[in-house]
Formats: structure tokens, C-alpha cells, sequence
């Protein structure tokens, strides 16, 4: 009886071993991904008179870069926590902007700021 019980619980440890999920690590964005840490109020894509506009935040940055001669192929923005430490409007917000951009012009979206994660 006591060999029974010491093999049923290492087959329970063992099973709990073997059904344990690893943790992957997150796929790498791709080479033409681009972020920008949002700010509150000063983004470049709210500037003066283009605040007026009613629009989505991801269609107002499409239409800044394309102002700038930039092509986007997909514009997301996802919240990180990142900490918020003021409600200023140069303060960064809880959101960061994820680019795809056209590899020809990944050197200007750098110019404006954009940066490889």
C-alpha cells in the first residue's frame, strides 16, 4: 500500500510537471514598425486648426504623414503603462503610436520623431 501512494503522487507530480505551459516571447514587430510615444495635447498631428476636424486619432496621424510625403500601410495605437506622471499636455500619455510604415520611408519618420522599438 505504501509503494501504491508514493507512485500515485509522483505521477501527480510529474503530470503537473509535464502540463505546466511555458511562456513564449512575444514575436519582434517587423523591420518597419515604427513607435511614437503619445503626448497629451502636443502631438504633431494636433496642431493648431487640425484639432477642428472631427476624426479618428489614427486617421489624423495618416493624413499628418501624408502631409509630410510619408505612406503608412497600418496606423494602431495601444495603451502601455508606462506610468503616468502629469496632465500636462507635453506629458506622455498612456498610449504609444505603432506604425507600418513604406521601408523608403522609415529615414523620415525618424526625422519626426518615430524611433525602432
Amino acid at each position: 500500500m505504501k509503494h501504491a501512494l508514493t507512485i500515485a503522487i509522483c505521477l501527480l507530480m510529474l503530470a503537473g510537471v509535464a502540463c505546466k505551459k511555458r511562456r513564449s516571447e512575444p514575436a519582434p514587430p517587423p523591420a518597419n514598425e515604427l513607435h511614437y510615444k503619445e503626448t497629451h495635447c502636443a502631438n504633431p498631428w494636433t496642431s493648431i486648426g487640425n484639432h477642428l476636424v472631427p476624426r479618428s486619432d489614427t486617421q489624423a496621424i495618416k493624413t499628418w504623414l501624408l502631409e509630410k510625403d510619408i505612406t503608412t500601410l497600418k496606423v494602431t495605437i495601444t495603451p502601455y503603462t508606462g506610468g503616468v506622471t502629469c496632465e500636462a499636455c507635453h506629458c506622455l500619455s498612456t498610449r504609444i503610436v505603432k506604425v507600418l510604415f513604406n521601408p523608403a520611408d522609415i529615414e523620415k519618420a525618424k526625422a519626426l520623431g518615430f524611433y525602432k522599438p
